[in-house]
C-alpha cells in the first residue's frame, strides 16, 4: 500500500512541475503532507 501511495505522491509531483515550471517549496510541502496523511490512513 505505501509503494502504491508513494508512487502517487511522485505523480503528483512531476504534474506540479510541468504545470508550474518550478519546484517550489509550497507546492511539494502540500504533496508531502497529503502523502503522510494518506499513509497514515492507510495504517488505521
Amino acid at each position: 500500500m505505501s509503494q502504491i501511495l508513494i508512487n502517487d505522491y511522485l505523480k503528483q509531483l512531476d504534474i506540479i512541475k510541468k504545470a508550474s515550471g518550478s519546484q517550489r517549496e509550497t507546492a511539494v510541502s502540500v504533496e508531502t503532507v497529503k502523502l503522510v496523511e494518506a499513509m497514515k490512513a492507510a495504517r488505521r
